[in-house]
């Protein structure tokens, strides 16, 4: 009775959200690092995680507009629009590049999905950003101009199984980057050797698309406990630490591309029959990020 409460008011406050204020004041872009994702996210169990042989280096997690007093706005569509797969075909080999699902359980496209539904919907307040196709392809361009791996590359940061580096220096090579404005890193930690490794870079885009700063609510210690999805869980990501931090190699005899309908999924009948309740598809949606 206590789980169905807080499950309504749960929902409750959704649906009291989806219906609010849309507008954004500006723009987070988020990037991950797969190779740190997926070798952290064996501790979580479900062993699904997959970096795609294509996917190398950095890729993109979101492009999700934002409010400097909350998260910003979420599904701004109403349910009757959906993501249209067809219009993104034009440029469907360079997301799978460049923004590939490494929790692919549920097919290639439903990171993507997922992404325009509950972020790019809002964003389309923007002209340069209406519909799917302007949407992904800003965001690539985005990926694009702020090159992770090739700034780091550039100033000796490298992936290494062995050498370790400080978050201070990794947000001092990277700041020239966005002209010297806000770098939020994000770190996962391997809870069988201890060590953290850097797995998530977020910057701020006002709405020219130039990087700004993101003000201090967005700067502050943070952290994202868990998500469910019926893959399994990623790891957490938290505030990367002041000591060592370690950017892994990838292992070219691990990273094979899989057929996303033949990875393993770890579901159980309580899960699969809740996702099929209006209550399940909101839940799994809101928390799928």
């Amino acid at each position: 009775m206590i789980n169905f409460m807080f499950i309504s008011c749960f929902v409750f406050l959704l649906l009291s959200k989806a219906q609010g204020d849309d507008s954004f004041e500006f723009l987070m872009f988020a990037q991950q690092y797969p190779t740190s994702m997926c070798l952290v996210q064996d501790e979580t169990g479900s062993k699904t995680c997959v970096v795609p042989k294509q996917a190398n280096a950095w890729t993109v997690h979101g492009l999700w507009p934002s409010r400097y007093a909350d998260e910003g706005p979420q599904f701004c569509h109403n349910p009757g629009r959906k993501f249209d797969h067809n219009k993104i075909q034009p440029i469907e080999d360079v997301l799978l590049q460049k923004w590939p699902n490494i929790l692919p359980g549920q097919g290639e496209d439903s990171l993507w999905k997922h992404e325009w539904e509950k972020h790019g919907s809002c964003a389309e307040a923007l002209p340069e950003l209406g519909g799917e196709l302007k949407y992904f392809q800003r965001s690539i361009g985005f990926h694009d101009q702020f090159d992770v791996f090739k700034t780091l590359n550039a100033a000796g940061i490298t992936p290494s199984a062995d050498k370790a580096y400080s978050n201070a220096r990794i947000i001092e090579v990277l700041g020239p980057m966005v002209a010297n404005n806000t770098i939020i890193t994000h770190c996962v930690k391997d809870t069988d050797n201890d060590k953290w490794y850097i797995a998530s870079i977020r910057l701020c885009i006002d709405k020219t698309f130039s990087p700004i700063k993101c003000g201090r609510q967005m700067e502050e210690d943070w952290e994202e406990d868990w998500r469910m999805n019926l893959e399994g869980k990623l790891p957490t990501l938290r505030d990367c630490p002041d000591g060592d931090i370690y950017y892994p190699p990838s292992d070219q005899t691990d990273r094979t591309i899989v057929a996303y309908q033949d990875v393993p999924r770890t579901v159980d009948a309580w899960e699969w029959l809740f996702q099929l309740t209006p209550i399940g598809y909101i839940w799994h949606s809101v928390t799928h990020s």
